[in-house]
């Protein structure tokens, strides 16, 4: 095993905010001419399509563009398009959708702040909304700044979940044998992650995508010269 530091400057160079996704403009799931969504949602949706870059089958969605965005239901349907572009699956995103009013006044009620736990009642009432998993969750989460104990919060689906698991590679993802989905182990990854981005000078968010994309992708288990 090797230390992350060994990968502090190419993590520190990952352009995080530029990550995007490419959505199919006839997607049958987002295309709003050929949805099933309540007219108020196929408004919103249609208004991420025409502000969208892109070209005459796609539009793109980045990180900075989520961030950038004004309008909570917007900023919704763009986190939700960038994590499930193909719609997702189990008709998760479609409860969500439904739902879309409770999720707009939890996110606009606690939009930036700070919570002492995950434990936190106000918390738990946004897992109650239909539809919503820790993986959205987490997007949500961290693109609308909330923190626990102070540390941002970030994003934690299957392929960072994987990566973690994959600890025989880094020495300080070694200190456990299993990272899955539950509350206390989201707490512990934020933690990590944060402490980890101080030891790489870098922002947790660089240390998530090197996980997602690089950790994930690469055999690292040797030292480089």
């Amino acid at each position: 095993m090797i230390s992350i530091n060994v990968y502090a400057d190419l993590i520190k160079s990952l352009p995080v905010g530029g990550q995007s996704i490419k959505i199919k403009k006839d997607s049958k799931f987002w295309d709003p001419t050929k949805t099933e969504f309540f007219d108020d949602v196929k408004e919103v949706v249609k208004a991420v399509f025409d502000e969208c870059s892109g070209d005459e089958k796609y539009i793109n969605i980045s990180r900075d563009d989520i961030k950038n965005t004004e309008g909570t239901e917007k900023k919704i349907v763009k986190i939700l398009m960038w994590g499930y572009p193909g719609g997702g699956q189990y008709g998760h995103v479609q409860d969500i959708l439904l739902n879309l009013k409770d999720l707009v006044n939890w996110l606009e009620e606690n939009n930036g702040k700070n919570f002492d736990s995950v434990q936190d009642d106000a918390l738990g009432n946004l897992s109650e909304i239909n539809g919503l998993g820790l993986s959205t969750i987490s997007k949500l989460l961290y693109f609308f700044d909330v923190k626990i104990e102070n540390n941002p919060c970030q994003i934690y689906d299957g392929k960072v979940i994987k990566s973690l698991n994959k600890n025989h590679q880094i020495d300080e993802l070694s200190s456990r044998n299993n990272w899955d989905r539950k509350d206390e182990d989201y707490e512990e990854y934020i933690d990590l992650l944060f402490r980890l981005s101080k030891k790489c000078n870098c922002s947790p968010d660089q240390i998530e995508l090197f996980l997602f994309m690089i950790n994930n992708s690469f055999n690292l288990g040797k030292d480089e010269k």
